[in-house]
């Protein structure tokens, strides 16, 4: 006799109803209705009304009996039923195989969740696409485990790729997730033998002790080694957090900062210094009146039919977003007749400050200042061409820029002063950079060396020079042991080679080097527009110990930015509805999507 038959009972409702069920006295009324029994087991449980528990239990203590919900039975079937093809043509160990791959590949380089191959429509669109309605797609488990296989081979590609090369730069920041975890994330920069500049995320990794210097340092120093990069970093890009500064110098790696964040940090500062703060707070007081209202919007829309002007959407600024405030400004004067024709249509709409003539004319006046510096900005920030060897030049540039001239209104005035003087102090010594100052001389571009004072130029050479010999120096081939296969003739002459002849032979590659450098340096420039890594892989054949060094220089970044792009990806995975992920999950992850890019 079955267990449940000696209980008299009445079954639960609901999808649960053929597995639980209460207990009824011998007057046939339920026992309490805060407890009930599996029907298979007669193990007992407590009832509240939630049915998360003993669906748990019929999953996994009574697979075999469980059955899923309706409601999904019910979606599968019309679904199956929509698509006329019935048919079931045989998918073969390959193509499943290759559906398998195709998927993992897929939810890595998207960033989508693993939990997508439960999507029922997914699935009914490949039995489609297979003419084969028994196809049921891999389960999770199997798509994190090929995610996991994916991202061990693209690792050990990439550490293959770096183990060719004599230099990397990295750059690197620090991101909160959405679950209050703390990511470091890292990218390493290099110039491959095709001369294409390489961009790739090495880690985002979770950091758990305190952000302290010497805890980031040993931190850091942990994770070179697991890439064997200790002996091959040139330089280290960050922002201006101070314990990031001082972890790097401890690590005793070069440590230059982000150009591009030291800029937009001081177009704030000049901002503030120019007074605009009423003026831009007028400014997002009038985009939030179209921002947050439909209806706003849809008359400012007609308003500028009227005046016939290309209607554009306004923008909100963002402190911590770069260049917000100038676009913001730029699509309030492309949509100016448009607001003014606004007012005038619906004045009872707007009750906000509202802008006037002379309003208008210094926002005018600071978009003609701030859009050579957002130009400036996304220059810098390219990963896909040189750009360390910009700084210096950009840094010449602004300065001519930010000159104060006679004409200049007294708001103008205070703004280029207050974001000179505050990019100069960020940026104190940057000018004594050994990597940056070689990079501009080795930059066919500015090789003239313009943007270095006139009586410093010859300096500069000469630090080329001592680098470059240094450079050789590591290069001088290991000669090995005579190999037992020469012939007899051929092991007496060697035997017979005095050690003056290798002396001349070090001495001739020495020449030779130092002859590279001075044809070199008689080349006349290319125009500004050019790519000098182009230039140099044309020329590499000429050049050919001089364009090894100049890729070990070329491919350090201006900016952080590299990791800021990493960290955009990361909040994308990390979402609200993945916020549980382990930290090992999301550095594979993160760097999958940058990788299958």
């Amino acid at each position: 006799m079955s267990k449940e038959s000696k209980v008299s009972a009445r079954h639960l409702s609901g999808k649960l109803s053929k597995h639980f069920n209460f207990k009824l006295t011998a007057g046939g009324k339920i026992d309490g209705r805060d407890k009930v029994y599996c029907v298979h087991c007669n193990k007992q449980f407590a009832f509240c009304g939630s049915n998360t528990s003993l669906t748990y239990h019929i999953q996994h203590k009574h697979p075999l009996k469980f059955e899923h919900n309706d409601n999904d039975s019910q979606k599968v079937n019309s679904l199956i039923n929509f698509f006329p093809c019935q048919s079931n043509r045989e998918v073969s160990h390959k193509m499943s195989t290759d559906l398998k791959l195709a998927i993992a590949h897929w939810i890595a380089s998207s960033g989508r969740p693993t939990a997508i191959v439960q999507d029922i429509g997914l699935q009914s669109l490949l039995r489609l696409a297979l003419q084969n309605q028994t196809y049921n797609l891999p389960s999770r488990r199997t798509i994190d485990t090929l995610i996991g296989q994916m991202y061990e081979e693209k690792r050990i590609m990439y550490q293959k790729d770096i183990e060719s090369i004599a230099s990397i730069a990295l750059t690197t920041d620090f991101w909160t997730s959405n679950n209050n975890e703390s990511y470091c994330g890292v990218t390493g920069h290099w110039i491959d033998a095709d001369w294409k500049l390489q961009s790739v995320a090495l880690g985002c990794v979770v950091v758990e002790h305190r952000h302290t210097a010497d805890n980031l340092a040993r931190f850091y120093e942990k994770f070179y080694a697991s890439w064997n990069i200790t002996d091959k970093i040139s330089c280290i890009l960050t922002d201006n957090a101070r314990n990031i500064v001082a972890a790097i110098r401890e690590t005793g790696y070069n440590q230059i900062p982000c150009i591009a964040h030291c800029l937009q940090l001081s177009i704030l500062a000049g901002l503030k210094a120019a007074d605009s703060l009423p003026l831009l707070s007028k400014c997002r007081h009038l985009v939030g009146h179209f921002k947050h209202s439909s209806a706003n919007t849809s008359e400012l829309k007609s308003s500028n039919a009227s005046v016939g002007v290309m209607f554009y959407k306004l923008q909100q600024d963002v402190a911590t977003r770069w260049n917000s405030t100038y676009i913001m400004l730029t699509r309030l004067l492309e949509l100016k007749e448009a607001i003014m024709q606004y007012h005038i249509d619906h004045p009872k709409n707007y009750s906000g400050p509202k802008l006037s003539e002379s309003d208008w004319d210094k926002m005018a006046k600071y978009t003609s200042f701030l859009a050579t510096l957002a130009d400036a900005t996304e220059h810098i920030g390219g990963e896909k061409y040189a750009t360390c060897s910009a700084i210096l030049p950009l840094n010449a540039f602004l300065g001519r820029l930010l000159k104060v001239n006679d004409d200049d209104p007294g708001y103008v005035t205070r703004l280029k002063t207050a974001t000179f003087n505050d990019f100069r102090n960020r940026i104190e010594g940057i000018d004594a950079s050994t990597i940056l100052k070689m990079a501009v001389a080795l930059d066919p571009r500015y090789k003239k060396l313009s943007c270095i004072r006139r009586e410093r130029r010859k300096e500069v050479w000469t630090l080329l020079t001592n680098e470059f010999k240094a450079f050789c120096d590591r290069r001088q081939p290991i000669i090995d042991e005579t190999p037992e296969h020469v012939p007899k003739k051929q092991k007496l002459m060697l035997l017979l080679s005095d050690s003056e002849s290798e002396s001349d032979d070090e001495l001739e590659s020495v020449h030779s080097a130092n002859d590279e450098l001075r044809r070199y340096a008689e080349e006349p420039p290319i125009p500004e527009a050019a790519d000098p890594l182009i230039w140099w892989k044309l020329h590499s054949h000429r050049f050919p110990v001089l364009s090894s060094f100049a890729q070990t220089i070329l491919c350090v970044p201006a900016s952080s930015v590299p990791c800021e792009r990493l960290f955009s990806s990361s909040g994308y995975i990390i979402n609200k509805m993945r916020s549980s992920l382990l930290p090992e999950h999301v550095n594979a992850l993160v760097c999958l999507h940058d990788w299958l890019k």
